[in-house]
Protein backbone atom coordinates (compact mmCIF):
# COMPACT_ATOMS: atom_id res chain seq x y z
CA UNK A 1 0.00 0.00 0.00
CA UNK A 2 1.41 3.20 -0.73
CA UNK A 3 1.41 5.89 1.84
CA UNK A 4 1.35 9.34 1.33
CA UNK A 5 3.19 11.84 3.35
CA UNK A 6 2.05 14.52 4.99
CA UNK A 7 3.70 17.10 3.15
CA UNK A 8 1.85 15.94 -0.49
CA UNK A 9 -1.35 15.60 1.80
CA UNK A 10 -0.60 19.77 2.63
CA UNK A 11 -0.36 20.14 -0.62
CA UNK A 12 -3.09 18.64 -2.33
CA UNK A 13 -5.68 20.02 0.44
CA UNK A 14 -3.58 23.62 -0.66
CA UNK A 15 -4.70 23.22 -4.15
CA UNK A 16 -8.81 22.90 -2.59
CA UNK A 17 -8.20 25.47 -0.21
CA UNK A 18 -8.15 28.95 -2.47
CA UNK A 19 -12.22 27.71 -3.39
CA UNK A 20 -12.96 27.15 0.32
CA UNK A 21 -11.41 29.65 1.81
CA UNK A 22 -13.67 32.54 2.49
CA UNK A 23 -15.55 29.63 4.11
CA UNK A 24 -15.46 28.05 7.47
CA UNK A 25 -14.96 23.79 7.07
CA UNK A 26 -16.62 21.78 8.93
CA UNK A 27 -14.88 18.56 9.52
CA UNK A 28 -16.26 15.49 10.60
CA UNK A 29 -15.52 12.47 12.65
CA UNK A 30 -16.57 9.95 15.53
CA UNK A 31 -15.27 9.13 19.19
CA UNK A 32 -12.86 6.82 17.11
CA UNK A 33 -9.60 6.86 20.05
CA UNK A 34 -6.31 6.90 19.98
CA UNK A 35 -7.37 8.70 16.00
CA UNK A 36 -10.01 11.18 17.03
CA UNK A 37 -11.76 11.69 20.46
CA UNK A 38 -12.89 14.39 22.97
CA UNK A 39 -11.06 14.91 26.16
CA UNK A 40 -12.07 18.08 28.15
CA UNK A 41 -14.86 19.09 25.56
CA UNK A 42 -11.62 19.33 22.62
CA UNK A 43 -11.02 16.93 19.58
CA UNK A 44 -7.82 15.16 19.87
CA UNK A 45 -5.85 11.98 18.51
CA UNK A 46 -3.45 11.14 16.32
CA UNK A 47 -5.72 12.27 12.89
CA UNK A 48 -7.15 14.94 14.81
CA UNK A 49 -3.64 16.30 14.77
CA UNK A 50 -2.74 15.90 11.35
CA UNK A 51 -5.84 17.54 10.39
CA UNK A 52 -5.20 20.75 12.80
CA UNK A 53 -1.77 20.89 11.51
CA UNK A 54 -3.58 21.21 7.58
CA UNK A 55 -5.87 23.37 8.46
CA UNK A 56 -3.38 25.66 10.07
CA UNK A 57 -0.71 25.22 7.51
CA UNK A 58 -3.30 26.51 4.97
CA UNK A 59 -4.75 29.01 7.50
CA UNK A 60 -8.42 27.48 6.31
CA UNK A 61 -11.48 28.42 9.13
CA UNK A 62 -12.92 25.26 10.61
CA UNK A 63 -15.00 23.77 13.45
CA UNK A 64 -14.33 19.76 14.41
CA UNK A 65 -17.60 17.97 15.13
CA UNK A 66 -18.31 14.27 16.43
CA UNK A 67 -21.12 12.85 15.93
CA UNK A 68 -21.55 9.30 15.74
CA UNK A 69 -20.23 7.36 12.68
CA UNK A 70 -23.65 6.97 10.69
CA UNK A 71 -24.30 10.70 11.11
CA UNK A 72 -21.27 12.02 10.36
CA UNK A 73 -21.30 9.82 7.34
CA UNK A 74 -24.41 10.82 6.61
CA UNK A 75 -24.17 14.57 7.05
CA UNK A 76 -21.08 14.58 5.32
CA UNK A 77 -22.55 13.34 1.46
CA UNK A 78 -24.91 16.54 1.91
CA UNK A 79 -23.13 19.35 3.25
CA UNK A 80 -21.35 21.30 1.38
CA UNK A 81 -17.53 22.93 2.39
CA UNK A 82 -17.28 19.22 4.59
CA UNK A 83 -15.01 17.12 5.72
CA UNK A 84 -15.00 13.53 7.42
CA UNK A 85 -12.09 11.49 9.11
CA UNK A 86 -10.97 9.07 9.87
CA UNK A 87 -12.75 6.27 6.91
CA UNK A 88 -11.68 3.89 5.21
CA UNK A 89 -11.18 4.03 1.55
CA UNK A 90 -13.44 1.57 0.31
CA UNK A 91 -14.50 0.08 -3.20
CA UNK A 92 -18.49 1.40 -2.82
CA UNK A 93 -17.15 5.17 -1.25
CA UNK A 94 -14.80 5.66 -4.17
CA UNK A 95 -17.42 7.83 -5.83
CA UNK A 96 -19.06 9.40 -2.96
CA UNK A 97 -15.99 11.61 -2.05
CA UNK A 98 -13.61 13.51 -2.76
CA UNK A 99 -10.25 12.20 -1.64
CA UNK A 100 -7.52 13.83 -0.32
CA UNK A 101 -5.07 11.13 1.30
CA UNK A 102 -3.95 9.03 4.32
CA UNK A 103 -3.81 10.17 7.35
CA UNK A 104 -2.90 7.63 9.94
CA UNK A 105 -1.79 3.93 8.34
CA UNK A 106 -4.04 1.29 9.75
CA UNK A 107 -5.04 -2.44 9.57
CA UNK A 108 -8.17 -3.64 10.95
CA UNK A 109 -8.46 -7.58 12.86
CA UNK A 110 -11.51 -9.59 13.73
CA UNK A 111 -11.19 -10.95 17.20
CA UNK A 112 -13.21 -13.46 18.85
CA UNK A 113 -12.68 -15.66 21.66
CA UNK A 114 -11.37 -18.84 22.26
CA UNK A 115 -13.95 -20.48 23.86
CA UNK A 116 -16.33 -19.16 21.09
CA UNK A 117 -16.39 -22.86 18.90
CA UNK A 118 -18.93 -22.30 16.91
CA UNK A 119 -17.06 -19.29 14.66
CA UNK A 120 -14.74 -20.41 12.18
CA UNK A 121 -13.67 -18.17 9.78
CA UNK A 122 -11.43 -19.24 6.90
CA UNK A 123 -11.83 -15.94 4.08
CA UNK A 124 -13.79 -12.49 4.41
CA UNK A 125 -16.67 -14.11 3.14
CA UNK A 126 -17.33 -16.06 6.24
CA UNK A 127 -17.56 -12.66 8.09
CA UNK A 128 -20.66 -11.32 6.20
CA UNK A 129 -23.15 -13.75 8.44
CA UNK A 130 -21.18 -13.11 11.94
CA UNK A 131 -22.23 -9.70 13.81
Amino acid sequence: MKYIKLGQLLTMLSLFSFQAVAEKLTIYTEEFPPFSYTENDKVIGASTEVIEAIMKKNGLDYQIKTYPWARSYAVVQKQKNSFIYSISRRENREKLFQWVGEIVPSKQSVFALKSRNDISVKSLEDLKNIK
